[in-house]
């Protein structure tokens, strides 16, 4: 059986919805990290060098597990299930991804009364 990169994030997610995973942030980084017997995984996120003087945001959710690095760009499923595991149980990393939610699905919902006006 041949399994995809994404599989492996999919199943960490399930595993975690299911308690059997607790992620820890770690002290002073943007980082999180679990125990699987043996095995350390962690999560951590990478912001991307603006050249303006502009700030930028986490930008790329990079997890490492099982001898393998696996980076995702915000906005595709495997950012989405990383910040989900990580949301779990962590009430600050919840907050976060509930105010995004909200604020995506007041988004859809403007541009949906948008479509469906009369120009």
């Amino acid at each position: 059986m041949k399994h995809k990169p994404l599989d492996l994030v999919r199943l960490l997610a399930r595993v975690t919805r299911a308690g059997k995973i607790v992620w820890r942030k770690e002290r002073s980084r943007d980082r999180w990290a679990a125990s699987i017997g043996s095995e350390k995984p962690y999560v951590e996120f990478i912001y991307l060098a603006r050249t303006d003087d502009v700030g930028s945001d986490r930008t790329i959710a990079r997890l490492s597990a099982f001898g393998i690095i696996l980076d995702y760009a915000i906005g595709t499923e495997g950012w989405e299930l990383i910040c989900e595991m990580l949301s779990t149980k962590d009430d600050d990393w919840r907050k976060w991804k509930q105010r995004c939610d909200r604020q995506l699905a007041a988004g859809m919902t403007l541009l949906r009364r948008l479509q469906r006006s009369r120009a």
